[in-house]
């Protein structure tokens, strides 16, 4: 599409199927919702540490947002004690677990994709990716791939994306009829952790940066054209 907007002949360069589907799943990831977008990713749960109890951490509410109850609380505040969770204690914690995320990754486990066959491996065929066990034709995909931690690390941001949430969240007016919690009150809720959710959300982001998967590499989009422009040109009447 690029190509054409350019006026460049897209049949010129060819993109292996891999990474047209890779760019079909992430056009498809804008176009769902967030439960659909993360239902693959590991939740979060957090000990407090005053009282140790385990807190499910959905978002930035706990209770039922929709019943817009008094049960509703900010997630930063443990369920059982109500104390405040330090910001530094949760990242750590989720440090811990981007970490563990990202080891996972690189330990390069890769699975066959045939039912009756299920070969787990780290060792990489020479037939490129069919299955090594005999008579097996099966594909060995990564068991934990580069979008499944792209999409954990994501979620984990997501769980702390206050600006999202009041983006998302509709006016006074509006939320009386479909009985969500309107701006308003997501702000009233929020305004003593207002500063640990922004640090908390930024300490995620810092991993998320680090990923690839996050920037469009223009150099390999764009390299036939400037390998094409900085060819050499034949002087006039050269043969």
């Amino acid at each position: 599409m690029i190509a054409e907007c350019l006026g460049l002949d897209a049949s010129s360069y060819h993109v292996k199927q891999e990474q047209e589907e890779e760019d079909e799943l992430i056009y498809k990831r804008t176009q769902i919702s967030d439960a659909e977008k993360y239902r693959d990713a590991d939740g979060l749960s957090v000990k407090c540490p005053s009282c140790g109890t385990a807190n499910e951490i959905t978002g930035i509410f706990s209770g039922d947002i929709s019943s817009m109850g008094e049960d509703v609380r900010c997630a930063m505040a443990c369920v059982s004690c109500a104390k405040a969770m330090p910001p530094a204690f949760l990242c750590n914690t989720l440090t811990l677990l981007i970490r563990a995320a990202i080891t996972k990754y690189y330990q390069g486990w890769l699975l066959c994709d045939e039912q009756a066959c299920r070969n787990r491996t780290r060792y990489v065929s020479v037939c490129g990716r069919r299955c090594s066990v005999p008579y097996c034709r099966g594909t060995m995909s990564p068991e934990y791939s580069a979008h499944q931690l792209f999409t954990q690390l994501a979620y984990y941001q997501y769980l702390f994306d206050l600006p999202l949430l009041l983006k998302k969240s509709p006016s006074a007016a509006t939320s009386a009829g479909n009985n969500a919690m309107s701006r308003d009150g997501v702000e009233r809720i929020t305004s003593s952790f207002k500063d640990d959710i922004s640090r908390v959300h930024a300490h995620v982001t810092t991993f998320i940066q680090k990923n690839a998967r996050t920037y469009v590499d223009l150099a390999q989009l764009f390299g036939s054209l400037t390998m094409a422009i900085n060819a050499p040109k034949m002087a006039p009447g050269a043969h």
